[in-house]
């Protein structure tokens, strides 16, 4: 846990808190703010501070584990209110600030470049916090901020009809129970190991049949079939690769106005409950069996990066196995694919990384079948290729599985 706040002589004070530890005592990180910080946590292991200069200009400060502290930097503008920044999505920062003629002024960082500051006349200085993609509309007078897939921010209505919440609470409807389905075929396979092909992730039938996105989950002598017909050579280089190879994160690839990570919450979770005037397409919480530790976990978007969303077949181990060959489309239906994401506890995501079979398979051993059937299922229908001990273990884990 961190503090931050202006000291007496303008300058940024912090304390912290280690898990399990004390707090620290106070630390000067320097600097000339003439207002109290806003402070975001972006990613895992990264904090962002923004404040109003002395200067009337928005500065910033950053911290990355491992790393330290980065000089402060200057943001172009001039500010009358102190800033608030939200995170949007890994590899992107937003900051607002209300402006000396009363606008609101909105700066992005995406890669490593800070766009040009955007104006948009709204009544109210008070910013909301960004969630999936969308400002809350609370702050704009029933207006939102919204992240189109040219990458461009418009400002938008989003006071969706009666009908269309409606169309969109019946589809969540149906996908929940699907996804229902899916979970008592993960406490089954919890229960008697490997016995069962279904699992709660992209693919698991339920009385309409597929989940939307592909097809379900092979059965162990399928699975073989496909694992003897992959090709098996040595792992490409890594060179080139990075996550924007990909395209942009969780995309809505298709087109029903929600973004493919919460078209993946909303079919993995239950009880779940939306933001009101998104259209249902922001999942503030729910429950889910997560199949890769066999816990029960609940989500909550106040904490998100507690569940995250896996991709089975990791996006830098699809590039170093036949990925950095594709076009661009083909890499970004790849990377929304639902037979190719599962929602997941974050810190057994985060110790997965990019790890093929070979190198880490999920803890709760009752579903390393469906978890490998998974990957071979991927890697057929792309035309990735595995390598040799990622085949080893592929075809060991098979081999354990009930046919």
């Amino acid at each position: 846990m961190d503090l931050f706040w202006r000291g007496a002589d303008g300058t940024l004070r912090q304390r912290f808190k280690p898990a399990g530890g004390s707090w620290t005592v106070e630390i000067n990180l320097g600097g000339a703010i003439a207002s109290q910080p806003s402070v975001v946590s972006w990613v895992l292991g990264r904090v962002d501070v923004f404040a109003r200069g002395v200067d009337g200009r928005l500065a910033h400060r950053w911290f990355v584990t491992g790393t330290g502290w980065s000089a402060w930097e200057s943001l172009d503008g001039v500010l009358s209110a102190s800033p608030s920044a939200a995170a949007w999505a890994p590899g992107r920062i937003d900051a607002f600030v209300r402006a000396t003629d009363g606008s609101l002024r909105h700066t992005w960082l995406a890669g490593s470049t800070w766009a040009a500051a955007a104006r948009y006349q709204v009544r109210r200085d008070r910013v909301g916090a960004f969630v999936d993609g969308a400002l809350d509309g609370g702050a704009l007078g029933g207006r939102s901020l919204r992240l189109r897939d040219d990458g461009a921010v418009v400002l938008v209505d989003t006071r969706a009809s009666e009908r269309a919440l409606s169309d969109r609470a019946a589809t969540l409807e149906r996908m929940a129970s699907r996804s229902a389905l899916a979970m008592t075929a993960v406490v089954i396979a919890v229960s008697v190991g490997c016995s069962s092909p279904a699992g709660p992730g992209p693919g698991a039938a339920g009385p309409g049949g597929p989940v939307p996105g592909g097809p379900g989950t092979p059965d162990g002598a399928t699975a073989v079939r496909e694992l003897d017909a992959l090709p098996v050579k040595g792992r490409a280089p890594k060179t080139g690769y990075s996550r924007a190879r990909y395209g942009r994160a969780w995309a809505d690839v298709d087109h029903n106005g929600c973004d493919t990570r919460n078209d993946v919450l909303a079919r993995d979770l239950q009880q779940r409950t939306v933001r009101a005037g998104t259209g249902g397409c922001v999942i503030l919480s729910g429950t889910f069996t997560d199949p890769y530790t066999g816990r029960v976990l609940g989500f909550s978007k106040s904490m998100a990066s507690a569940v995250q969303i896996d991709h089975v077949v990791a996006l830098s181990d699809a590039w170093q196995t036949g990925a950095q060959q594709w076009s661009d489309d083909r890499r970004l239906a790849f990377a929304n694919d639902p037979r190719n994401l599962q929602a997941t506890d974050g810190a057994t995501n985060q110790q997965k990384g990019d790890a093929d079979a070979a190198s880490w398979l999920p803890p709760n051993r009752g579903y390393r079948c469906t978890y490998v059937e998974r990957q071979i299922t991927v890697k057929s229908t792309y035309g990735l290729w595995v390598t040799p001990a990622e085949h080893d273990a592929l075809a060991r884990i098979l081999g354990s599985c009930p046919r």
